[in-house]
């Protein structure tokens, strides 16, 4: 049976718990990702991010997959280093 966001929600502070990890909005928004994954539930964080990649060209694309990208903030700081590569 796939859980709720409740349940996921739940599910994600046991793990931070029994993973010894802070429940930082990174570590939660982590754990609640591959929870949400191993229910095959796309969170909402995730199809912004799947979103906007689809918008950049190819190559900016192909070099974001090399990159662990698990926020809109990483997903900025990313663009931001493309351009002021080009730039620099």
């Amino acid at each position: 049976m796939i859980p709720n966001t409740n349940e996921i929600a739940k599910q994600t502070l046991i793990a931070l718990k029994e993973r010894k990890l802070k429940p930082t909005p990174e570590n939660y928004t982590e754990i609640f990702e591959e929870l949400s994954l191993k229910y095959g539930i796309t969170s909402s964080n995730k199809a912004k991010l799947d979103k906007y990649k689809t918008l950049l060209l190819p190559i900016y694309q192909q070099e974001l997959n090399s990159k662990t990208i698990r926020s809109l903030e990483e997903l900025i700081s990313f663009l931001i280093s493309v351009l002021n590569r080009q730039i620099g």
